[in-house]
């Protein structure tokens, strides 16, 4: 299934994750499809802003407080040991490498301060959604199980307790976003809870366990149970017919 920015917009609230890198540090809009994937996302730009500032800050004051641990502890030296080390390193003075050091780190973190982006959606990009149907944790599918499988053959309603779509972004080739999808659907069934993953592609939901079908609307299922009983119907009556004919005319 193809879908739009705007579609994508009507089935997925946008969020903004924020990455700090030792050399640069950025936020990027995307939309939450991936609910498991919860690590340095804000609901919006000026909180992801907010916490990114904050979190390059703390690196930055522990490098700075890291350096000012290694002034201390060499001015805590005894005496003889820091003697042999100046001896060692005639050409540096610790204190002014210190220093300079200091001043490297105060104007790498300021620039990457003063550079931080954010790199929204492209409203122009297009979507290939790999369900039958976009669905969301709450919603209600419809199993039809044609063999006793740790359920009875049957209808049973079916509630979504997780829906994730991966995002596999454009390469060279291929310059849409792909979604692919997993979830769990959990069955309440004579007050035990049943649960079991599924994934789908472009045509269907599939579930994990055999003899499971799912579907998205409640008419589909019931017509394709009651097919699938007559087709069960109709293999018995065949066996019935063969076992008739071999006692029949068995000499």
């Amino acid at each position: 299934m193809q879908i739009t920015y705007q579609d994508m917009l009507k089935n997925f609230e946008k969020t903004y994750r924020y990455y700090n890198y030792p050399d640069s540090a950025y936020i990027e809009e995307e939309f939450k499809t991936d609910h498991g994937n919860t690590f340095h996302i804000a609901s919006n730009v000026d909180t992801a802003m907010t916490e990114l500032k904050n979190d390059i800050e703390q690196t930055w004051n522990s490098k700075i407080n890291h350096l000012e641990q290694m002034k201390t502890d060499f001015r805590n030296l005894p005496f003889f040991e820091k003697l042999n080390w100046q001896l060692k390193h005639k050409k540096i003075n610790f204190d002014s490498t210190a220093e300079d050091r200091k001043k490297m780190i105060n104007e790498h973190y300021k620039n990457i301060l003063d550079t931080i982006h954010v790199k929204y959606i492209d409203q122009n990009q297009t979507y290939i959604v790999n369900s039958p149907k976009i669905v969301h944790t709450g919603d209600n599918l419809y199993v039809v199980v044609t063999d006793h499988n740790s359920l009875d053959i049957g209808i049973y309603e079916a509630t979504i307790t997780r829906a994730n779509y991966f995002a596999r972004f454009p390469n060279n080739s291929d310059s849409k976003v792909h979604l692919e999808f997993d979830g769990v659907l959990k069955i309440m069934e004579k007050s035990q809870e049943f649960t079991f993953s599924f994934s789908a592609n472009d045509k269907e939901f599939i579930s994990s366990y055999s003899y499971h079908n799912i579907f998205t609307d409640k008419s589909t299922a019931i017509e394709f149970h009651n097919e699938s009983i007559q087709t069960k119907l109709k293999e018995m009556e065949e066996k019935l017919i063969k076992i008739d004919s071999s006692v029949k005319f068995k000499p």
